[in-house]
């Protein structure tokens, strides 16, 4: 968000986890931040010009939740607004014989506590595809690193 903020962009930060909007507040201050779901947005119609939507449709269980998502994005989005995409790629080394591409992945608390997140592994194609269907001009489609990522546009 600072990077974006320098650059003088207005910025909004999204996010359902209380713990990651006070690590942003510490760095942004708390103006430009909202808690709510990727699923459920909490902003009107119409209301930004840009999406960067990273670490977050991997995180939902279930094809609905991913399209319903991306049809948020769609709805807060302004008409020729842009949508940048990122999800965690199956093709990952260490996710070789993996059983699906619906995984949990482990991980620790602050104080060691183990839990598990759930990921939907996104195969080649995967992630442009769910752009499209929810009605996005997919301008291009890559791989980086551990990543599919799509940047598309609002008709």
């Amino acid at each position: 968000m600072a990077a974006f903020e320098e650059r003088g962009h207005s910025v909004l930060g999204l996010d359902v986890s209380r713990n990651i909007l006070d690590k942003a507040a510490a760095k942004v201050g708390t103006r430009s931040l909202v808690q709510g779901d990727v699923v459920h947005t909490p902003l009107r119609s119409l209301a930004v010009d840009a999406v960067h939507c990273v670490a977050s449709i991997h995180h939902l269980p279930s094809e609905g939740e991913r399209r319903q998502a991306v049809a948020e994005i769609v709805r807060v989005l302004r008409p020729r607004g842009l949508v940048l995409l990122s999800a965690w790629a199956v093709e990952q080394k260490r996710f070789e014989g993996a059983l699906g591409q619906d995984v949990e992945v482990p991980w620790r608390r602050r104080d060691g506590t183990p839990v598990l997140r759930f990921y939907h592994l996104f195969r080649g194609g995967e992630l442009d595809r769910l752009a499209a269907f929810a009605g996005l001009a997919v301008g291009r489609a890559w791989r980086e690193g551990d990543n599919h990522v799509v940047l598309a546009s609002k008709r």
